[in-house]
C-alpha cells in the first residue's frame, strides 16, 4: 500500500512538474514575443523615375504575429511579395501615402493577385481588408480597371485624415499630413506620413515629404525611421534630424534617387562615421527582422 502511495505521489509530481514547465515555457514564449519578432519585407525601393533593372516602385509590408500590414503599392509589388514568401492572404490593412503612380500603380495588381489566390485557397472568406487611401478616387479607379473580383466585398475603403487610422491588439497606425504636394488651397491634404507602433517598437514611414521637418510631430520615441531619398539625399535628411535633435536608433532609406541607387552604400559610409545609430540602404526583396535589425535573406 505504502509503495502504491509513493508511486502515485511520484506520478503526480512528474505530471504537475511537466505542466508547470510547459506553462513556464509558454509564458516565456509570450514574453519573448511581446517585443520584436517583426519582419520588414521590401517589395520596391525605386522612385517615380523610368523603370530600372532589379528595382520596382515603392512598397513594403510589416509582418507580425501571422499578419501583414502593407504600405504603398508600387507597380509589381504583389509579384515580388508572393515570390519572396509573403502570404498575401494574411493582409489585414493597406495604407497608401499619396496618389502618385509610383505608390499606387500596383494596387490593381495586388487586388487581382489576392483574388487569384482566393480562388485557389479561399483565404478571404469572412475576412475584411481595410484600405486606407488619401483620396476617394483611388479605389473606384482600381475597380474600374479590373472589375469586382471575388475579394471585392472584403475590402473596406477609408479616407486618410490626421490621427489614429487603424488599431488592434498588436498595432496602431497614425497618419500625419506632409508637404510633398504642397499646401492645399482647400486645406485637405492628400499626402501622408505614418507612425506605426508595433510590438513595443515605434516605426515612422515618411512616404514622400517636403523635408524631414514634416515628420517632427511624430518623431518622438522613434526607434526605426523609413525615409525616402527621391527628393532629398540621405545626408540632407540626417542633418535635418540632427538640427531637430532626433536620432532614431535605425534609419533605413528607400524610394531612392538615381544617385542613391548608383552609390547608396558608399554615400552612407561617410554618414556612418558620425551618426550614433544604424544606417541601412534598402534593396528590393530585402527582409529584415526588427528590432535587432538583422538581414534575414
Amino acid at each position: 500500500m505504502i509503495k502504491r502511495v509513493i508511486a502515485f505521489s511520484l506520478l503526480v509530481m512528474m505530471i504537475t512538474g511537466g505542466v508547470a514547465c510547459s506553462q513556464a515555457k509558454n509564458t516565456a514564449n509570450k514574453e519573448e514575443g511581446s517585443v520584436g519578432n517583426i519582419k520588414l519585407r521590401m517589395f520596391g525601393t525605386a522612385p517615380g523615375s523610368e523603370p530600372m533593372e532589379e528595382r520596382y516602385y515603392t512598397s513594403f509590408a510589416l509582418e507580425y504575429n501571422g499578419a501583414l500590414y502593407w504600405f504603398d503599392a508600387g507597380e509589381g509589388c504583389s509579384h515580388i511579395a508572393h515570390t519572396t514568401g509573403a502570404d498575401l492572404q494574411t493582409i489585414q490593412a493597406i495604407f497608401i501615402s499619396h496618389s502618385h503612380f509610383d505608390h499606387i500603380a500596383g494596387l490593381a495588381g495586388l487586388y487581382s493577385t489576392m483574388a487569384k489566390l482566393d480562388s485557389l485557397h479561399s483565404g478571404y472568406q469572412n475576412k475584411q481588408v481595410e484600405l486606407y487611401v488619401p483620396s476617394n478616387n483611388i479605389w473606384p479607379g482600381v475597380v474600374m480597371q479590373i472589375g469586382q473580383l471575388s475579394v471585392y466585398q472584403n475590402f473596406k475603403e477609408h479616407i486618410i485624415k490626421d490621427g489614429v487610422l487603424y488599431q488592434n491588439e498588436d498595432i496602431t497606425v497614425e497618419a500625419l499630413h506632409n508637404n510633398h504636394l504642397g499646401t492645399p488651397k482647400d486645406g485637405v491634404y492628400q499626402s501622408f506620413s505614418f507612425k506605426i507602433r508595433l510590438s513595443g517598437i515605434n516605426i515612422v514611414y515618411s512616404g514622400d515629404i517636403g523635408s524631414v521637418d514634416d515628420l517632427a510631430p511624430i518623431m518622438d520615441d522613434c526607434d526605426v525611421l523609413l525615409i525616402e531619398t527621391g527628393h532629398q539625399e540621405a545626408a540632407v535628411h540626417l542633418n535635418g534630424l540632427e538640427k531637430m535633435e532626433f536620432t532614431p536608433k535605425t534609419v533605413m532609406f528607400l524610394h531612392h534617387s538615381r544617385n542613391m541607387m548608383r552609390n547608396g552604400d558608399s554615400m552612407l559610409d561617410k554618414q556612418r562615421k558620425t551618426y550614433p545609430g544604424t544606417l541601412i540602404f534598402l534593396n528590393d526583396g530585402d527582409i529584415y527582422s526588427l528590432p535587432d535589425i538583422q538581414k534575414v535573406n
